[in-house]
């Protein structure tokens, strides 16, 4: 959930994505560019501190993915825009970077690294939700739609509810301590309707069994070092071969 993170007012930039939509990010650091890829119900603030930690070697790049913080929404989703939003980053900054990422924000850069193979020049992949065996339910994939309809029905709130439900496997008291919490409850509600986009994100990836990496498959790419729960920067692509099971966003 999101964090409130202290850190001093760094000055924000835009980037133009391709379809119109501004991206908001911070930078910092001096060095090889490393964009920092949020998870869900996060944006930039959640990343300060990993920032901060990477920007004594490297430039990072700290964004709010579309419909977070700072960044525009055309309410128009799908994958492909958000992997236009890392492409615009990217060629903001020279036309080659490095993604370290969690969670839903590691199943995006997958996505990213493969769409962009001359571009992702290096991928941290930690702890991307899948869900490949039954150490826990499933999610269902009827989950976005019904999201969705709450946020459309004006029941944000529900919406976050759901999905740290649901999605999280967070149990009812677990959720009624975070509501507790006025201040990030707040914050998430008002990313509710991203909810929708990292459910859709990851369909296919949580159904409780085994999956190839197809998905991923593109341009021939190595793997140096694990990307899997690394916490070094890999010197290339990746694709993934045994995900963390049971993780979820």
């Amino acid at each position: 959930m999101p964090k409130n993170n202290a850190a001093p007012d760094p000055s924000l930039y835009q980037v133009t994505s391709a379809d119109g939509t501004e991206i908001s990010f911070e930078r910092s650091g001096q060095g090889q560019i490393v964009i920092l890829v949020a998870q869900a119900l996060s944006d930039l603030r959640d990343n300060r501190r990993l920032g901060a930690l990477l920007a004594v070697t490297h430039t990072v790049v700290n964004y709010d993915r579309r419909g977070r913080g700072n960044s525009g929404d055309t309410g128009a989703w799908s994958v492909v825009r958000e992997i236009e939003d890392i492409e615009a980053l990217i060629d903001a900054h020279g036309g080659r970077a490095v993604l370290f990422d969690a969670s839903s924000g590691a199943v995006l850069a997958l996505d990213a690294a493969a769409a962009l193979p001359e571009k992702v020049v290096g991928l941290v992949a930690y702890e991307p939700p899948v869900i490949v065996d039954d150490r826990r339910a499933p999610v269902p994939r009827d989950l976005a739609d019904r999201l969705e309809e709450l946020v459309r029905d004006g029941r944000a709130s529900d919406a976050v509810r759901e999905f740290n439900r649901v999605a999280l496997g967070a149990s009812p008291f677990m959720v009624g301590a975070m509501r507790l919490m006025v201040g990030p409850w707040r914050t998430m509600v008002a990313m509710a309707q991203t909810t929708v986009y990292d459910t859709r994100l990851c369909v296919g990836l949580q159904d409780g069994v085994p999956f190839t990496a197809d998905r991923w498959k593109g341009p021939p790419t190595s793997l140096e070092e694990a990307s899997f729960g690394s916490t070094t920067i890999c010197t290339s692509a990746t694709s993934p071969s045994r995900p963390t099971a049971g993780r979820t966003r």
